[in-house]
C-alpha cells in the first residue's frame, strides 16, 4: 500500500504540536506501508536526521504578500485557504500523484485543504482523509469570544463564517476526517452530520518524555509554546500581566519561564525568563516546579500538556487549557478559571511539594494508559488499510 502524507512542514526534531502530531504519524504509517512526504520547505537533512524511511517531494513555501490578504478580503475567502497554496508545491504535488499513483492520500491540517483539485486530477478516485488539528471555525469563534481588542474580534467573527463555510465544503469532499477531541469531532459533525469523522487523539511517546521524579526543583512555572499562534499571545499576555504579580506578591521568588519563537522579545520582563525557541524543551522542563497552561481561546489539544504530564510535571491550567483530554482536576492536573484561581493553585504548588509529587505520578500513569503514541497510532493505521481496501 502507498500513501501520499500531504504536510504544511516537517521538522525533526518536531517541537511544536502539528510538527509532533505528523511525526507520530509518519513513523506509524512507515512501519507498514510506503510514504510519499510532499511539504513545503522540507530539509532534507532533517529528514535524513530523522531516519524515517520515506521518499519526499518539496517546494518553497508561498511568501503572502498585501495583495495576497487584499484577494482573500475581496473574495471572502478564509486566511487560511490561502496560506500555504504554492503552485510549485502542487506541480510536485501533482507530479507524485501521477507518477507513482497512492492507495491513499492524508492531508495535514485544513490550511493543505486547497490541494484537494490537484489530489483529485493527479490521482482521480484515489481515497483521501483529512487530519484535522484543530476544528478551525470552533477556534475562531472562541477567539472571538475571548478577544477584547474590537479589530481583533470582528477578525475572528468574519473569519469564524468563512471558516464554517470552507470547512464544511472540505469535509464533504474527503472519504475520512480525524478529530483530536470529542468536542471537535461533535463541532465537525454539526457542520456536516453524514461526514465520516473518527476520533484520533493527540499522544507522546513515553520513552522520549521520560519520568523523571520531582526532587528539588526552580520555583519556576513554564509556559511552552510558539508566539506565532494568537491563543498562545493572549495566554502569555494575560500570564504576565494578572498571572505573575500575583503569584510574586505571595513568592517573591518565583519566575515564569517562557520557551517557544517569540518569546524572547520578552526578555527583561521583571519575573520573566525568556528562553526563545530551543532544540529540546525538556531539559528545561526538568528544571521547573510545574507548567501553566492558561489558554483562554482555541481548539483541539494541548501537546504541552501531554508531555509535561508524561515527564512528571504537575500542571495548572484553565478549562480551556486541558479540553478533549480525560483529565481528573484534582487527582492529575489543577484547574482554575481566572488569575487569582491560577496564582493560588501554583503558590500551592510551590509550597505542597506531596500535593506536586502525587499529581507528577498520576498524570504519567494516564499517559502510558491513554496517550502513549504507539496505542493511539496503531488504530490510525489499522483504519487506513481499510479504507483502500488492504486491511
Amino acid at each position: 500500500m502507498k500513501v501520499v502524507f500531504l504536510a504544511p512542514g516537517f521538522q525533526f526534531p518536531p517541537r511544536q504540536g502539528a510538527a509532533i502530531r505528523n511525526f507520530y504519524w509518519l513513523q506509524a504509517l512507515a512501519e507498514r506501508v510506503q510514504v510519499w512526504l510532499v511539504a513545503p520547505d522540507l530539509s532534507f537533512d532533517e529528514l535524513r536526521a530523522s531516519g524515517l524511511p520515506v521518499k519526499a517531494a518539496t517546494g518553497p513555501a508561498p511568501r503572502r504578500s498585501a495583495v495576497d490578504r487584499l484577494v482573500d478580503l475581496l473574495t471572502r475567502r478564509a486566511d487560511l485557504a490561502g496560506r500555504l497554496w504554492s503552485p510549485v508545491l502542487a506541480a510536485e504535488l501533482y507530479r507524485v500523484l501521477h507518477t507513482d499513483p497512492p492507495d491513499l492520500v492524508h492531508i495535514g491540517g485544513l490550511e493543505m485543504a486547497p490541494y484537494l483539485p490537484v489530489i483529485t486530477r493527479g490521482a482521480p478516485g484515489v481515497r483521501v482523509a483529512l487530519d484535522e488539528y484543530n476544528a478551525e471555525y470552533r477556534l475562531q469563534w472562541s477567539a472571538f469570544q475571548a478577544e477584547r481588542n474590537p479589530l481583533g474580534a470582528l477578525y475572528s467573527q468574519v473569519q469564524f463564517r468563512r471558516l464554517r463555510a470552507f470547512e464544511a465544503e472540505t469535509l464533504r469532499r474527503v472519504d475520512l476526517t480525524w478529530a483530536v477531541s470529542e468536542a471537535d469531532r461533535a463541532a465537525l459533525k454539526e457542520l456536516v452530520p453524514d461526514a465520516r469523522v473518527e476520533l484520533l487523539p493527540n499522544s507522546v511517546d513515553p520513552e522520549y518524555y521520560a519520568f523523571e521524579p520531582l526532587g528539588r526543583r526552580e520555583a519556576a512555572f513554564v509556559f511552552v509554546g510558539t508566539l506565532a499562534y494568537r491563543p498562545n499571545r493572549d495566554a502569555v499576555g494575560w500570564l504576565v500581566r494578572r498571572v505573575l504579580p500575583e503569584v510574586r506578591r505571595a513568592a517573591p521568588e518565583a519566575e515564569l519561564w517562557l520557551v517557544g519563537r517569540g518569546t524572547e522579545a520578552l526578555a527583561g520582563t521583571p519575573g520573566v525568563r525568556a528562553w526563545g525557541e530551543v532544540a529540546d524543551e525538556r531539559p528545561i522542563l526538568r528544571q521547573a516546579a510545574a507548567m501553566v497552561v492558561p489558554m483562554r481561546m482555541g481548539g483541539g489539544t494541548r501537546f504541552k500538556v501531554l508531555v509535561a504530564l508524561a515527564l512528571g510535571l504537575p500542571v495548572v491550567a484553565t478549562p480551556l487549557g486541558i479540553e478533549g483530554l480525560k483529565l481528573d482536576p484534582g487527582r492529575e492536573v489543577l484547574v482554575a478559571p481566572d488569575e487569582e484561581g491560577l496564582a493560588a493553585e501554583l503558590i500551592r504548588l510551590l509550597k505542597d511539594r506531596e500535593l506536586a509529587a502525587r499529581l507528577a505520578v498520576a498524570g504519567r500513569r494516564l499517559v502510558e494508559t491513554c496517550y502513549d503514541r504507539r496505542r493511539v497510532m496503531i488504530r490510525a493505521v489499522d483504519l487506513y488499510l481499510e479504507l483502500a481496501g488492504r486491511g
